[in-house]
This record gives C-alpha cells, sequence and structure tokens, in this order.
C-alpha cells in the first residue's frame, strides 16, 4: 500500500463515517461527519420543510436534516428495522415456475425482523 493511498483513506475517515444500517437488506449509509451534530448524527430529512425551502436560491441540507432514529444507527439492536414496521420474510425453498399471487402469498411469512438469522 503505497503513501498516497494510506494519505487518502486518513483523509476520507477523518470525513466520513458508517452512521446507519440495515442489516435485512446489507445497507449501510457513510456519512460526512458535518452530520454529527453534539454527539448524534442528523442523517434523516424533514421532507416538509424541504419543500418549504425548495423555492429559495440557496439551501443546505443541514437546514432541512433531523436527528437519526436510534433504532437506524449502526449497533442498534433493531439493526436498522423500524420497530413499528413490520417485516415479511419469504419461506420458499424454489422459485414457482408461474406469477400465480396465491403461491406467492402463501410464502409469506411476517416474523420480527430482530431476530438473528
Amino acid at each position: 500500500i503505497n503513501a498516497e493511498y494510506m494519505g487518502m483513506k486518513n483523509e476520507l475517515s477523518s470525513m466520513y463515517a458508517l452512521s446507519c444500517e440495515h442489516e435485512h437488506s446489507s445497507c449501510v449509509l457513510l456519512s460526512h461527519r458535518k452530520y454529527y451534530i453534539q454527539g448524534r448524527w442528523h442523517t434523516w430529512l424533514d421532507y416538509g420543510k424541504f419543500h418549504i425551502m425548495s423555492n429559495r436560491p440557496v439551501i443546505k441540507a443541514e437546514d432541512y436534516s433531523v436527528v437519526t432514529p436510534e433504532w437506524s444507527l449502526v449497533g442498534s439492536s433493531h439493526m436498522g428495522m423500524d420497530p413499528e414496521e413490520t417485516c415479511h420474510r419469504r419461506k420458499r425453498k424454489s422459485k414457482p415456475n408461474n406469477n400465480n399471487s396465491s403461491e406467492f402469498n402463501s410464502n409469506l411469512n411476517t416474523n420480527d425482523c430482530n431476530i438473528s438469522y
């Protein structure tokens, strides 16, 4: 690993950090540290405020960002799943031969997605 790469890596890690995760879809959110305000991530958007401000000539994301819910933060016991939402998992060993909706619906199982796989 060359010095230029290491310098770039250090610069990026000083500017960005993992803020959110969604274990079910294997996704993470890499956020600019400017959205880490007073010890809390502000990665969610107030869309109502955004729409009100959208006619201004200049707006900044900081103007309409809001505190990130605890359940979506990296390391949360909820693993990025909103506890008020219902998760649907398919219980299917093979793909169906057609698009028969009743077969598809019979393979859905509603479970608590906070259970380890």
